[in-house]
Formats: structure tokens, C-alpha cells, sequence
């Protein structure tokens, strides 16, 4: 049987929609049909309650409700994905004093070449004129499989419980690319069939997702990737629209959940080597102390982590989850126009108040629709320095705290409001609550847990550490001090050897797209390294705990 479904926007700013759809249909596919994209961070299993709607006056989840009967569903502005076509992100060139040779030593026999980086939540593609070295062009969105889940956990998961779901999986990433190329091509003047190289980098569940390999061995023990080195392929042999003889080129991985992002990473930073030159000049130098240790963390959904020190590099992965990236988090968004990037906070004896004052800025300028990865670490970590956090991370709400005026109450627990509703762009208060705080412990440890076993395979201090790397496509744009603060970084490390690097995911296949000498490097590096598996260390459990907890 047939059924018509009507929705209707809370804000009347959109227009109605209407659909016909079959018996038995979830609500969440009916509103795709429609044009309309829920939020569904959990994947649709109900957890994560992002997708409630209103229907005969009741509140339920999109994603729970069958359909079979006509429906009126009205949809609340804070139930929607964002546009997420323009995602911020941000890639660094580090070609540097390899700008020369990379430009020389052209990939012959291609006119275009397109970089991709395939994030867990963001895909960003960069194409090049391989005659021009000046030809660039950049875009960017949402990865579209978000809709099946926030994390790589969850979408292998769905692909153990319906082995159909990897195609599924496979064609809403290798569409994606294909929309990213297409508009490549408009921006250059182009046709898409003039792109004869793509070269991707992404984690290893997206690698193999991409490529259509299963990667159901990595949702369990001991977490071993089916494929570590991908085999040169045609665009054609996946369904990517390039050139007839277009070829893609895929990272090799560095074992487990350590991916081509990484890999990439390395690549671009070159932190191998630069551990390898220091080494050696201390051999010959006898009384040079300089620290031979390197570290690279790219902070994501699937945080990973490479430490070069001396001539030996060592991995791991850390399942940091979404918090990063909006996701899980109440009013959680992507890096895109309107959502909070900058939060801070000002008590009365810095500008003569009777009370506190909360400052934001906004992606774009734009109202207030949300918070990203950047403003919730600075939230967090002003409200540490205010003393409204406990280490625990527990809300610390003081009668006579000068900002005792945003706290409020949400499902019977206290929150803190960053903006009312009067100001918010969706016309609902945007607030930090203790569930939020407790999704950036659990990122914010895993990150900081895996820092510290993995010095610690080498007996190594942070304060040993000589330049501390920061990868991530949102990484640029968090405050040094509020990541060292809530713990995200070690605040043994000067803040002079913290380098943000912006995407090096991106950066990496960008030189191995222009070089081929750089993916040749990639397949030897891959070779050698010591990869971890954090979860199988004895001590994993313990230093976990312990780096959840806020140092004062």
C-alpha cells in the first residue's frame, strides 16, 4: 500500500514536501526521497535521539518510525543536516623546497590529476594541471555516509550484519567523488574525461570502502586490514567517471585502523627523515644532545598517531569517535558557515562587569547554528579555567559563580548556554551539556592514552619530543592553549614545537599525485614501520582512564 507523507518545517522558512511511499518504509528513507537528510549520528539505531520529529503532537525518532499510514511529520530545524557541500577545511602546502623538484619531475602521459582525501566524516578533492603547476582548484562536502553512522565502527558493522551494505557503502562514496570531480571540471573548464590520475588517501575503512574491499576482519581481534597495499586500478573498474584509461592510486596503509591519511601525513611532514638526519648527526657528533624524536597526530574520528625517533617510526590508531568533527555532541555541526569556532569566556574583574560575559564567533559571520570541533574544545577548556569544569569533568555550578546566569536545566541535568534562543540562528538555545563533556573526554583520552604508550615503547618524555606535528582538516584552526589544557595535546611540549599542519592527508596524496618518487616512498615506509595495537597493551586500559581525567 501507498502512503502520503507531508513535512512540514518547524521554521516555515522551507516549503512543505510531500511524498508517496510504501508500507513498511522508515521515515528517515522517506525524508531522503523527499530531498530531506536527518540527522542520524548513531547510524540509525536510535541512540544518539539527533532525529526527533513531531507527529500527531508526539515526539519520535525519524529513524525508528515505520510508516503505514498517512503521516504529517513536522520537522525541527536542530532534526537537519546542515549544508555540508562547503565544508572548511584547510591544507597547508608543505611542498616547501620540494616545490622544484616536484614541478619538474611532472607524472608524464597525464594532462589532469585530481588529490582526494576520504575522510570518515569530510571528503576534500584537489585538481591539478599538470602542465601549470599554478592550476588548482579545491572542493569539499560531507561524506554522504554519515547517514549510516558517524564512525568507521558503525559502518563495519553494518556490512558484518548485511554483507549488501559494502556496495551500498561503496557507490554513496565513489558518487560523491564523482559529484567532487564534475564540479572540478566545471571550475576548471574542463570535461571529467581529461582527469586521467586520481590518488587517494584516506583511513583504512575508507580505503577499503572506496575500493569496494570488505572490511569486516577490523571489527574484530586482533583488527587486521584484509588489504595493506592497493593494487593500481581504473576509475572504471569502481564506477569513477575520469578518463577511459583514467588510473586511481591508493596509500598503502600502516596496519590495523593506521591508513593512507597517515601515511600521507608522513609524507608530507617528511618527519621520517628528519629523525634520520638528527640521528645521524648526533652519531658524528658526540656532543650533540639534539632530541631525535618526531611526532604526528591527526586528529579525526579515527585519531592515529606516528612517532619517528632515530631511524625507527612506530603507529597506532586510537577510536577518539566524532566529538571532533560536531558529531554525538547536542548541538554538535561540521566546520561550516554559522557553527561556533571560537568561545570565550570573560569574568568581572577582566573588564570591571557585575557579571560574566561569553564572546563567540561564528564560520562565516553567520548566526549561531550549532558548535564544531574547535568550538567545543575552546568551551571546554574555558570553563576548565573558570573553574565551571571539575577534573572529572562534571559540572562545577557555583551559586556565586559570576556566570551562574547560563546554566540551565536539559532532560533534568544542568547544561551551560553558549547562545540563547533569541540569538541562535535556529531559533533554539545552543547549549553544552554533561554529555557533551563526557564525548570529549572519551576523544579527548584516547588521543592522549595513545600519546603516551606510544613514547613510551622508547622510554620517551614529551618535553623529548623536538617538533610535535598536528594533522586534521579542522586541526588549524584550534587554539594551542585550549587543546593543551583540556589535554588534547601534552603540555610538556612548548608551545614553539607545536606545528598545525591543516590536512595532511590531503597534502600527502597531493605529492604522491604530482611525484611518483613519493608514492614509491609510501610502499617502503609501509614496509618497515612498528605498528601498535594500543588495546592488546596490558597498561591501554589504566592510561586510558587516566588521561580522561582534566589536569587543573
Amino acid at each position: 500500500m501507498i502512503h502520503f507523507v507531508q513535512f512540514y518545517f518547524e521554521n516555515k522558512i522551507r516549503a512543505t514536501k510531500t511524498v508517496q511511499i510504501p508500507s513498511g518504509t522508515l521515515l528517515t528513507v522517506a525524508a531522503s526521497e523527499a530531498g530531506i537528510l536527518f540527522r542520524t549520528d548513531c547510524g540509525g539505531t536510535g541512540t544518539c535521539g539527533k532525529c526527533k520529529v513531531k507527529i500527531n503532537g508526539n515526539e519520535q525518532l525519524a529513524c525508528q518510525t515505520v510508516i503505514e499510514n498517512d503521516l504529517d511529520v513536522i520537522v525541527p530545524e536542530s532534526a537537519l543536516r546542515h549544508d555540508e557541500k562547503s565544508v572548511i577545511v584547510q591544507a597547508e602546502s608543505f611542498l616547501d623546497d620540494r616545490q622544484h623538484d616536484v614541478n619538474v619531475i611532472k607524472r608524464t602521459g597525464h594532462c589532469f590529476g585530481v588529490a582526494v582525501d576520504i575522510g570518515t566524516t569530510t571528503l576534500v578533492a584537489e585538481l591539478h594541471g599538470f602542465d601549470d603547476p599554478n592550476a588548482v582548484w579545491t572542493v569539499s562536502r560531507a561524506n554522504p555516509q554519515r547517514n549510516y553512522g558517524d564512525d568507521v565502527i558503525t559502518r563495519i558493522q553494518k556490512v558484518i550484519e548485511e554483507p549488501v551494505f559494502l556496495a551500498k557503502l561503496q557507490q554513496l562514496i565513489v558518487g560523491a567523488v564523482n559529484e567532487m570531480l564534475a564540479e572540478l571540471a566545471v571550475k576548471a573548464g574542463i570535461d571529467v574525461t581529461e582527469i586521467s590520475l586520481v590518488s587517494v588517501a584516506g583511513n583504512t575503512v575508507m580505503e577499503h570502502l572506496f575500493l569496494g574491499i570488505d572490511p569486516s576482519p577490523l571489527g574484530f581481534a586482533p583488527f587486521t586490514a584484509p588489504v595493506s597495499e592497493y593494487p593500481v586500478c581504473l576509475g572504471s573498474d569502481i564506477g569513477l567517471k575520469t578518463a577511459p584509461d583514467g588510473i586511481i592510486e591508493t596509500l598503502p596503509i600502516f596496519g590495523g585502523f593506521v591508513g593512507g591519511d597517515i601515511v600521507a601525513g608522513v609524507l608530507a611532514t617528511e618527519i621520517h627523515r628528519k629523525s634520520c638526519e638528527q640521528y645521524k648527526k648526533n652519531r658524528k657528533d658526540s656532543f650533540s644532545k639534539e632530541p631525535c624524536a618526531f611526532f604526528l597526530i591527526d586528529i579525526g574520528t579515527n585519531g592515529e598517531l606516528v612517532l619517528c625517533y632515530n631511524d625507527e617510526i612506530y603507529t597506532a590508531a586510537t577510536a577518539a569517535g566524532p566529538a571532533f568533527e560536531g558529531g554525538r555532541i547536542e548541538h554538535g555541526m561540521l566546520a561550516v558557515p554559522g557553527a561556533i569556532d571560537r568561545v570565550e569566556l570573560q569574568t568581572p574583574e577582566s573588564e570591571g562587569m557585575e557579571t560574566g560575559k561569553i564572546f563567540i564567533s561564528t564560520i562565516g559571520n553567520d548566526p549561531p547554528k550549532g558548535i564544531c570541533g574547535s568550538g567545543l574544545i575552546d568551551a571546554v577548556s574555558e570553563l576548565l579555567r573558570c573553574g565551571l569544569i571539575k577534573p572529572n569533568g562534571q559540572f562545577n555550578v557555583k551559586a556565586d559563580s559570576p556566570f551562574l546566569r547560563f546554566w540551565a536545566m536539559k532532560n533534568g541535568k544542568p547544561s551551560f548556554v553558549l547562545v540563547s534562543e533569541d540569538v541562535s540562528a535556529t531559533g533554539e538555545a545552543i547549549l553544552l551539556t554533561q554529555r557533551d563533556i563526557r564525548q570529549l573526554q572519551l576523544a579527548t583520552g584516547a588521543i592522549r592514552a595513545g600519546t603516551g604508550l606510544l613514547l613510551k615503547q622508547k622510554m620517551l618524555q614529551p618535553e623529548e619530543i623536538k617538533t610535535f606535528y598536528v594533522g586534521g582538516g579542522f586541526g588549524s584552526f584550534i587554539r594551542p592553549e585550549a587543546a593543551r589544557r583540556i589535554g588534547l595535546l601534552p603540555r610538556e611540549v612548548p608551545l614553539e614545537r607545536i606545528r598545525f599542519c591543516g590536512n595532511t592527508s590531503l597534502a600527502g596524496a597531493r605529492l604522491s599525485l604530482l611525484d611518483s618518487r613519493y608514492r614509491d616512498e609510501s610502499l617502503r615506509l609501509a614496509r618497515q614501520v612498528h605498528h601498535l595495537e594500543l588495546a592488546s597493551l596490558p597498561d591501554f586500559a589504566d592510561a586510558y582512564a587516566d588521561a580522561m581525567i582534566f589536569v587543573p
